[in-house]
């Protein structure tokens, strides 16, 4: 983290994150990587409004994965658009990046997996059976 934002200052903020580039801004239409960040935001936000906690928690958690991830990727793209590579180059210079960065993205994965299985649960919590319910029900009573 840097100098710029201490622990009172991220605890002000309601996503909790640094909030990304404006995509008005007066020279033109918001880069991809502006966009990219601002919907991480949108996220983040949507999610810490969320009336179940859990939801809210695993939600604020994936949106601050997805941010170290883009910033990871926005750096990792920099310095690869800067000079010409050899294999030997992106191998010792880039390689542990891109491996961090897939690493990051199956944990965001697992974790949205998580979050989507607690939402679906909560939804249809007294209402219709889970697929595992209906699978169980039919271990059971396989004539049915």
């Amino acid at each position: 983290m840097d100098d710029n934002h201490d622990a009172t200052d991220r605890s002000a903020m309601p996503a909790a994150m640094p909030q990304a580039n404006s995509v008005s801004n007066a020279s033109g239409p918001a880069s991809n990587a502006d966009r990219r960040a601002e919907r991480i935001d949108e996220y983040h936000r949507d999610l810490l409004e969320s009336n179940n906690p859990h939801l809210a928690i695993l939600g604020a958690g994936i949106a601050d994965l997805m941010y170290v991830r883009y910033k990871l990727a926005c750096s990792v793209r920099g310095e690869i658009d800067s000079e010409p590579l050899t294999l030997k180059d992106y191998q010792r210079d880039f390689a542990p990046a891109v491996n961090n960065m897939l690493t990051i993205d199956r944990q965001i994965l697992a974790y949205c997996r998580f979050v989507h299985d607690l939402d679906r649960a909560a939804s249809s919590a007294g209402g219709a059976p889970s697929r595992r319910e209906k699978q169980d029900e039919l271990r059971r009573n396989p004539a049915s």
